[in-house]
């Protein structure tokens, strides 16, 4: 009985986890992670569907040439930092 127990318990946590995974936005799997030396995580982003989508907040811009992280996409940015 301990074991039919135990398993019930694992299937309900493990059902839980699905759901909250599921209800997370996640990125695409081809998203940039680096801008030039700094590592770029989820929720930001530099690409479509890369950065959490409901908060442009988390959009960034890469510019190598210039060697800048901006905030925001080229039309509206801020100078975010050096790399």
């Amino acid at each position: 009985m301990k074991l039919q127990e135990g398993l019930i318990l694992v299937a309900i946590l493990y059902l839980a986890y699905m759901q909250l995974v599921k209800g997370q936005p996640q990125p695409r799997q081809d998203c940039p992670t680096r801008c030039g030396n700094v590592t770029i995580e989820y929720p930001f982003g530099t690409s479509p569907g890369c950065f959490y989508a409901e908060d442009p907040s988390f959009e960034l811009t890469c510019n190598e040439t210039e060697k800048q992280l901006l905030t925001g996409n080229l039309q509206s940015h801020q100078h975010f930092s050096h790399f």
